[in-house]
């Protein structure tokens, strides 16, 4: 036992005079050259890379070293978004560590006014041996240079990756949303900052301002930035005109145009924008009526952009109360409600949990890069209630018309499945169908307490798309009423009109006179008097005497007179 104790001690001291001789040959080297060779060890390591930098960064301080600095921390922002580069996002606490050091590493540059070499290697702390040479290549140069640093990828890459994890973290962080949210304006205060340089104006970053300004309307802006107390401009045409021009960046700008209402503007856009024409191709539906509709060997990104700037449009269009041209735009989505997720981006096409675990991370990587954060979600529910009203306006408006409507089938479905709706409605489905029948019938009490039932309006920013909405259906109840009636009045007054129908004397007016305009075929309409006090109302058939006059033409011509 002495002799293992005594071996023991040897040992010991062996070891130990082995660590002050190291110790006192790194005392006789180069700071500079030391701290080199402790980045090179930090770039090889897999598990300690962020504490070996932090060593590195307390020495380079305390040395003063800003260049080597600048480095480490670069290195420690890499490091930190590549560390969760396998999972679904990084976390909130270990982004704001990256963007800690993002900021640091910026303001030591601009205060030591630091000359920085960029390089487009990554080092990878899964990989020892490749790292260990790219970590070589680095260090060539010479960092007893004060005025000389490193930064891999650039300012503008760093920040970019920054930005690219916050889109991340707001698809898959939902229990921290809101301070992912609070991230997201954050990186792009900081992303205006950097475009006060104009080197950087012709990046990627004013490309990636754009995309995360444009899903955001001037008062949502205003509500974020008081909510986190930023002070972030809001310039998107500036932005625009910076942007990468491509066929996403003009979608983006279009969603944005019907977004805030110039829906004329986001038309003109797709039809007319030359980016427009490598995505659009014209064709023709079974009544000869041309329309425009994507191209199929456009992207997935692409496909999704175009799917919400429809929606985004017939949104804008029933909100003015154009119900014809939004129903129009929606007809071709409704046909896919079931894949609703898939087309605009807000969930995946498969179950991830059927794939095997190699391919499982893949995918879900692959396409969070091209899925809508929740909060710009288009919601399913209240566009479709949305779809029923317009094509029940629709198809009202054209039955007073005497025209044949075509969408007879599209409430068939919820008939089925309600009952009865004569007594009080309660759910969705029986508003629409109670909609639907008073609008028709004329009754606007229960027409109007439908509508308002519906949970649609916080889509269609509350009160003033309401009346909007609730003005168009009374004109159209009155339109369906003056048709219905023609056989069972000779005239009816516009006072009576007004009670009925809870308008003013000048809206039954220019309800009326547009109702003898739109249906000359149809309906024979005109004013009794002067003071124009009560409307006369008669039904024609023009198309029919035609048919008739034609039928008889031909017959007529068929008579074989016998000659003498």
């Amino acid at each position: 036992v002495d002799k293992y104790e005594e071996g023991s001690d040897e040992s010991g001291s062996e070891e130990e005079v082995e660590g002050v001789a190291q110790s006192e040959s790194e005392s006789k080297e180069d700071p500079v050259k030391v701290l080199a060779r402790r980045m090179t060890e930090a770039l090889a390591s897999k598990r300690n890379a962020r504490r070996l930098f932090k060593d590195v960064i307390t020495e380079a301080k305390r040395l003063q070293q800003p260049n080597i600095v600048v480095f480490a921390l670069s290195s420690t922002v890499r490091f930190t978004l590549e560390q969760y580069s396998h999972e679904k996002c990084l976390s909130i606490q270990g982004w704001k560590e990256a963007l800690a050091a993002f900021q640091e590493c910026k303001a030591i540059i601009q205060s030591s006014r630091l000359y920085v070499l960029e390089t487009v290697a990554e080092f990878s702390p899964a990989v020892t041996q490749e790292t260990s040479e790219k970590a070589k290549e680095v260090f060539a140069i010479d960092f007893t240079k004060i005025n000389t640093t490193v930064v891999v990828g650039g300012i503008r890459g760093l920040y970019e990756s920054l930005f690219e994890e916050v889109r991340r973290m707001l698809i898959n962080n939902e229990k921290q949303y809101v301070q992912c949210l609070e991230a997201e304006c954050r990186i792009v205060e900081i992303g205006y900052e950097l475009l006060e340089k104009a080197e950087n104006r012709k990046s990627r970053i004013p490309t990636l301002l754009f995309s995360a300004l444009s899903q955001r309307t001037p008062a949502m802006h205003a509500i974020l930035c008081k909510r986190f107390n930023l002070s972030t401009p809001f310039d998107i045409t500036g932005l625009y005109q910076m942007a990468k021009p491509d066929s996403l960046t003009m979608l983006q700008y279009a969603y944005h145009l019907a977004l805030i209402g110039h829906y004329r503007q986001a038309k003109n856009l797709l039809v007319s924008d030359y980016s427009a024409t490598k995505l659009l191709k014209q064709d023709e539906d079974w009544n000869g009526n041309r329309f425009l509709e994507l191209k199929d060997n456009v992207s997935i990104s692409i496909k999704i952009a175009y799917n919400r700037v429809i929606v985004q449009l017939a949104i804008a269009y029933f909100k003015d109360g154009n119900v014809a041209e939004s129903a129009e735009l929606l007809s071709g989505l409704r046909e896919h409600a079931n894949k609703w997720s898939i087309l605009f981006g807000q969930g995946l096409p498969f179950n991830s949990f059927n794939l095997p675990k190699d391919l499982r991370a893949r995918s879900t990587m692959l396409f969070n890069s091209i899925q809508i954060p929740p909060h710009c979600h288009v919601p399913q529910v209240s566009v479709e209630l949305m779809y029923f009203v317009a094509i029940s306006m629709k198809r009202a408006l054209e039955t007073s018309q005497g025209m044949q409507s075509f969408e007879r089938d599209t409430f068939a479905a919820l008939r089925r499945n309600v009952n009865d709706v004569a007594g009080e409605a309660s759910t969705s489905n029986e508003y629409i169908l109670a909609f639907d029948d008073s609008l028709q019938s004329g009754d606007v009490p229960k027409m109007v307490n439908a509508l308002n039932s519906l949970p649609i309006w916080a889509v269609l920013d509350g009160d003033a798309s309401k009346a909007k909405i609730i003005q168009k259906a009374k004109a159209i109840a009155l339109q369906c009423f003056i048709y219905s009636s023609a056989a069972n009045f000779t005239s009816i007054t516009s006072k009576y009109l007004q009670e009925r129908f809870d308008m003013s004397e000048a809206e039954v007016r220019k309800t009326v006179n547009h109702t003898i305009l739109t249906s000359p075929e149809h309906l024979t309409a005109y004013w009794e008097n002067e003071s124009e006090q009560s409307i006369c109302v008669e039904r024609c058939n023009v198309a029919g005497l035609r048919k008739t006059l034609g039928q008889a033409a031909r017959n007529t011509s068929a008579i074989q007179v016998p000659t003498l």
